[in-house]
């Protein structure tokens, strides 16, 4: 999969579709491995996106601290957006089982799923109502 999704014509489509359906939420994005998410910060990076990067070998401190963040971020309030915001959160096989952050507005799965249950979670995660969220 890394040959495919980890080139830069598959990133650039990617970030079209943030670009297209996404430009002013909130989000996640699940990436197939370390490389393949730094490469889409990279290219998100490069366009202006608040965007960063977390895996097994981001150490537990700093990963807690960005997650931290980017739940503080809140893109409906454009006066308070900054440069400590995040955006978008790209992750390696880190929420996988679950994550709470009731105000995420999309989810991008750029990774294959082998059984169909877990391709279920993950597509409703975000589509719940927002009351149903934060419940």
């Amino acid at each position: 999969m890394d040959a495919v999704l980890n080139k830069r014509p598959s990133i650039e489509r990617l970030y079209k579709s943030f670009r297209e359906f996404a430009k002013d939420k909130k989000g996640i994005v699940y990436a197939i491995n370390i490389s393949h998410a730094r490469s889409i910060v990279q290219y998100y990076q490069e366009q202006g996106v608040n965007v960063v990067a977390i895996d097994s070998k981001t150490p537990a401190e700093e990963r807690k601290r960005l997650i931290e963040r980017f739940k503080k971020t809140l893109t409906n309030d454009k006066s308070s957006t900054d440069d400590t915001d995040i955006q978008v959160l790209v992750n390696v096989d880190i929420f996988s089982e679950g994550f709470d952050c009731p105000d995420v507005e999309f989810n991008w799965h750029v990774l294959h799923c082998r059984l169909p249950s877990t391709c279920r979670w993950l597509g409703e995660a975000c589509v719940w109502p927002r009351a149903r969220r934060a419940a």
